[in-house]
């Protein structure tokens, strides 16, 4: 995905230098790899605290309304997730 998204970064680019205007770098490859990253990072702390690994409270906390929230956000339709 990542690949993908800087392809498509690339495309833009070289479409706005054809159509004659210039776009500060596009940042969607940025935007999905900060997304996998932090994604990941949700799982690996999730699942520590599930193995018995010491997890902070107040990050558990947050993990959890994280995850409440983008769920409630697919149950109503919203893919802004």
């Amino acid at each position: 995905m990542i690949a993908v998204a800087m392809v498509i970064d690339y495309i833009i680019i070289q479409t706005s230098d054809v159509l004659g205007f210039t776009l500060p770098n596009t940042m969607l490859s940025l935007l999905v790899t900060v997304w996998y990253l932090l994604n990941e990072a949700l799982s690996i702390t999730e699942n520590a605290g599930r193995m018995g690994a010491p997890v902070p409270g107040w990050l558990m906390k947050y993990i959890a309304a994280l995850k409440s929230k983008i769920d409630s956000n697919r149950e109503n339709g919203d893919s802004k997730a």
